[in-house]
């Protein structure tokens, strides 16, 4: 019995790692601007703000530093922060 619960932990390892890395593609790749989710509409943006943005957040890394960077702090809790939210956490938004 023990060994059947050591080999199924050993199968979930990659199988964690290949859902992390899909679901990081998945967003990373999809259309539109990620910065434009933290801009409100109504403010006038520079590039400079729009570049401040960016370095804060990490979007002007290589894709493998970002998901490094992702799981980090996926598996410590952190699961991003709110679109529109002013860089509110998600959990902080969940009640």
């Amino acid at each position: 019995m023990a060994t059947y619960i050591v080999r199924r932990l050993l199968v979930a390892v990659p199988i964690f790692f290949g859902i992390t890395v899909i679901v990081f593609l998945l967003l990373a790749l999809a259309p539109g601007d990620p910065v434009s989710a933290f801009i409100r509409p109504e403010l006038r943006t520079n590039e400079a703000m729009r570049a401040a943005i960016i370095a804060r957040y990490g979007l002007d890394q290589p894709l493998p530093i970002r998901y490094v960077h992702w799981l980090a702090e996926a598996v410590q809790g952190n699961l991003g922060y709110k679109a529109g939210g002013v860089g509110l956490p998600v959990l902080d938004t969940v009640q």
